[in-house]
C-alpha cells in the first residue's frame, strides 16, 4: 500500500498523502509562475509601445500578444488553483470517509466479542 494511503474499503485505495502533496505542488507552480520581475509582460508591453510609436506594425502585434498572454496565463493560474483546492478537498473527504467506515467496523466488531 502506498505511504499515506488507506485500506481502500469498497475496493478503492486512495493515497491521501499523495493528493495533499500534489495540491502543494499546484501551489508551488502558482507561486513560481507569478515570478515577479521575471515576468515578460511589462518589458514586452513597453517594447510594443516603443515600436508602435515609431509606426512599426509589430508594436501593435506585440501588445496584442501581451494582452492575450496575460489573459491566458490568468486562466491557467485559476485552473491550477482550482485543481490544488480540489485535490485537498478530495484527500480530506476520502480520509473522513475511511475514518467513518473504520469507526463503524470497529463498532460492529465489538458487538461480537
Amino acid at each position: 500500500m502506498p505511504e499515506g494511503g488507506n485500506g481502500g474499503s469498497g475496493g478503492i485505495s486512495v493515497d491521501t498523502g499523495a493528493l495533499h502533496q500534489s495540491a502543494g505542488h499546484c501551489r508551488d507552480i502558482s507561486v513560481a509562475f507569478q515570478g515577479g520581475s521575471k515576468r515578460p509582460e511589462a518589458p514586452s508591453q513597453k517594447a510594443g509601445g516603443m515600436l508602435k510609436q515609431q509606426d512599426f506594425e509589430l508594436g501593435v502585434a506585440l501588445q496584442a500578444a501581451v494582452t492575450r498572454w496575460s489573459r491566458q496565463s490568468a486562466s491557467v493560474l485559476q485552473a491550477i488553483d482550482l485543481t490544488g483546492r480540489n485535490l485537498d478537498r478530495s484527500a480530506d473527504a476520502h480520509g473522513a470517509t475511511e475514518a467513518g467506515i473504520a469507526q463503524q467496523m470497529q463498532g460492529m466488531g465489538s458487538q461480537f466479542h
